[in-house]
């Protein structure tokens, strides 16, 4: 989950803040006020000096009714009767100290604190990475994954695996730019439910709607995650 439909799915089950609420997962148990705090790809569940990390991955997702036969990974039970059932997550809990060290909103691309000029800095400091990995760099880019990595290296033209000292500083300003106004177009046909495929240029096409060119579909980047690109518009 990425950091635009991170965002959404808050925004659909964030009327369990500030409920007093029972906390129950593997090794996990807890009775308090809880607070969600969206932030990149996890989401945060605080309550009283402990915090929560979950990862919902590629599947996994948070919904307000059980779902059959399926054991939720955590839940969490409001003593107003609200419940939230997460599912295929990954689970951690911080201190408040581990907390404070991991929480930094200036890099979470969703977020009204985000810094672009903090997000220039750390990508000039990395130049002999390729700009997919840097896209992927949740120090750089939080919240940012593959289908944004696909969609704004399309947008602004760039080959993925051009590294940064090759690239001019006014495109680094680009890519940077839009990585924000693509997520959030990502964001909105998220909320809208109108699914987010007629935001899509490249990411699971054939051909390139801009040059009709056929997209190529390589694993590329030190992760060697999938990736789709035109060959004619991407340099």
């Amino acid at each position: 989950m990425e950091g635009p439909s991170l965002l959404a799915l808050y925004h659909r089950i964030k009327k369990i803040n500030g409920k007093t609420c029972t906390i129950e997962g593997v090794g996990i148990k807890r009775k308090g006020q809880v607070d969600l705090v969206p932030y990149g790809k996890r989401l945060i569940i605080r309550e009283g000096s402990s915090y929560i990390k979950v990862f919902f991955g590629m599947s996994g997702t948070a919904v307000t009714r059980k779902l059959r036969n399926r054991e939720p990974s955590l839940t969490i039970n409001a003593e107003d009767g609200m419940r939230l059932f997460f599912y295929k997550c990954s689970l951690r809990v911080l201190s408040a100290e581990e907390f404070q060290l991991y929480y930094r909103p200036e890099t979470d691309i969703m977020d009204s604190l985000w810094d672009p000029s903090s997000a220039k800095e750390r990508i000039l400091a990395l130049p002999s990475d390729c700009i997919a990995d840097i896209l992927l760099n949740q120090d750089v880019f939080c919240g940012s994954g593959n289908i944004v990595k696909n969609e704004v290296l399309w947008r602004t033209m760039v080959h993925p695996l051009r590294r940064i000292e090759d690239i001019s500083v006014e495109k680094i300003n680009e890519i940077i730019e839009e990585t924000i106004k693509f997520s959030y177009l990502f964001y909105k046909a998220r909320v809208n439910g109108s699914g987010i495929r007629s935001t899509l240029g490249v990411y699971r096409r054939r051909t390139c709607p801009s040059c009709g060119s056929d997209i190529r579909k390589e694993n590329l980047g030190s992760g060697k995650r999938v990736t789709y690109w035109c060959p004619s518009c991407q340099k």
